[in-house]
């Protein structure tokens, strides 16, 4: 405490002069002594309520860190269960593909079967017109059912 400067100051102002031994220092030493006293333990506070902030703080970021990580699982959780039903979706789409398919190869046989067989008959009658020889037939005949046993064995290969 600068007693010169309070002096001064009180003079100044009021035009009262004070004697350093004035009984009104002693209450000015007081009051610097309780405001240090103050000071030092809102200082001594405001440290504690820092150290536990951060605390929290460290606590906080720790939960963050949780939240991202369990975040992260989800989404790869999600990503694989889009992913399980898309590729059952495929799974599916391609049954049904190879249903209508193999549906559509058995109508083809079917009717090139008819066709050839309608052909076989016409040529049998034909021979009996024409009187020829049982052999050219018997190899006519041998030559469509080979092909329509191939057609058949071509239709299986493909579909599978």
């Amino acid at each position: 405490m600068d007693i010169q400067r309070l002096q001064t100051a009180v003079f100044d102002k009021t035009g009262i002069r004070l004697d350093r031994t004035d009984p009104v220092f002693a209450l000015v030493a007081l009051n610097e002594i309780v405001v240090a006293d103050l000071l030092a333990g809102a200082q001594e506070q405001w440290a504690h309520n820092n150290a536990d902030l951060d605390a929290k703080i460290g606590a906080l970021v720790k939960i963050n860190e949780q939240i991202l990580a369990g975040s992260k699982d989800l989404a790869a959780r999600v990503d694989q269960a889009q992913l399980a039903a898309a590729m059952k979706a495929v799974a599916e789409a391609k049954a049904e593909i190879f249903k209508a398919a193999r549906d559509a190869v058995t109508v083809e046989v079917s009717k090139a079967s008819g066709i050839i067989s309608e052909g076989a008959a016409q040529l049998a009658a034909e021979r009996k017109k024409a009187r020829s020889s049982s052999w050219g037939l018997a190899i006519v005949q041998a030559i469509i059912s080979g092909i329509v046993g191939a057609l058949v064995v071509l239709a299986a290969m493909y579909l599978r």
